[in-house]
């Protein structure tokens, strides 16, 4: 789950997508910042054999950080972005909050 959007998406969508695996990029079947965030997300997750919560929350915040660089190297942009994200497996559930990742 995404409520939010990353400020200037359409400015770095292309350079995003050119990042991705061919694995993570397949996960993408439409346009939204939603999808990217996912994928960017799948391919940082993707280094773990068997991830612990800890490693998925590093995950998390890898694919969030990457978002950033891309909106200020690729465009220039330095508006925060506004990415509330859950993430669940049916057993756990992680979740971003304004400054900090809430795991449970």
């Amino acid at each position: 789950m995404h409520n939010g959007t990353i400020f200037g998406f359409d400015k770095i969508r292309r350079a995003l997508r050119q990042s991705l695996s061919d694995e993570a990029y397949n996960l993408i079947k439409g346009y939204t910042d939603t999808e990217h965030i996912f994928a960017l997300f799948a391919d940082q997750v993707k280094e773990f054999d068997n991830p612990t919560l800890e490693d998925l929350a590093h995950s998390l915040m890898g694919a969030i950080s990457k978002i950033e660089a891309f909106k200020k190297h690729q465009a220039g942009i330095t508006t925060p972005s506004t990415m509330n994200l859950v993430l669940s497996d049916g057993n756990r559930m992680l979740a971003t909050g304004d400054v900090f990742i809430l795991s449970c």
